[in-house]
């Protein structure tokens, strides 16, 4: 249970600062970790997505720091790209599929690395949206990753939000998908095993602490962290 507890604060502290990662690194937490197989881990995984990114967004949303545009944009619109994309992706490669992955998270770490944000945001115009919006909901369909490594770049780079209010906006967007994932699930009820439940917990409290504290981080040092990460997966996942 302890160590459920640790690595349920270890996603937890990843989505708070980040705003992604967390559906990306539970699956194979709970597998690896606490040794549940991959069809229940894969759907106790959404619930603690879910549940994670809630609370995390929950404070960021009182203090209107989330951007409901954006969010509604990317939930809806990426949502249908996303059905479209996995339907059309049933006769693809796998192969390729993680080779398109790799290359999308290392275009986007050098994108990221490059671009110094001056903490003002901009209104991007609305064609724009639409297109990063469908274009990674199309990348999720393809790749079978939806949450904040595919998002926040997309917010930052196609939406013309800050990295803070992306963080904050992808974590609504991130509820919304992994939510509906556990309601499709096949196994959603493992989610309620115990391991899960602290796991669940200890991703809760540390998303809700790490979020409170992660504005004393320079949001330049943050992009750059979330940056280094996408191009050291995609490296590793090019070099597989």
């Amino acid at each position: 249970m302890i160590l459920a507890a640790i690595l349920g604060g270890f996603v937890g502290l990843v989505l708070g600062v980040l705003g992604g990662g967390g559906s990306t690194l539970t699956v194979p937490l709970l597998v690896l970790g606490l040794g549940i197989d991959e069809k229940h881990a894969i759907a106790g995984g959404l619930f603690v997505v879910a549940v994670t990114a809630f609370f995390g967004a929950l404070p960021r949303l009182i203090a209107r720091a989330v951007d409901l545009r954006a969010a509604a944009i990317f939930g809806g619109c990426g949502a249908i790209a996303s059905l479209v994309a996995s339907i059309a992706a049933r006769g693809i490669d796998p192969k390729f599929q993680l080779h398109v992955l790799a290359a999308t998270m290392l275009v986007a770490g050098v994108l990221l690395l490059v671009r110094k944000s001056t903490g003002v945001p901009h209104r991007a115009p609305w064609p724009r949206v639409l297109a990063t919006a469908t274009g990674a909901g199309v990348l999720t369909g393809i790749t079978g990753i939806g949450g904040g490594f595919i998002l926040v770049p997309a917010l930052v780079l196609g939406a013309g939000l800050t990295f803070d209010r992306a963080v904050a906006t992808s974590l609504l967007v991130i509820t919304g998908n992994a939510l509906f994932g556990w309601f499709g699930a096949a196994e959603r009820m493992s989610a309620f095993e115990p391991h899960v439940l602290v796991f669940t917990a200890g991703a809760v409290l540390v998303a809700l602490t790490s979020g409170k504290y992660s504005p004393r981080i320079a949001p330049l040092t943050r992009q750059r962290v979330l940056a280094g990460l996408l191009c050291t997966i995609g490296i590793v996942m090019t070099l597989r």
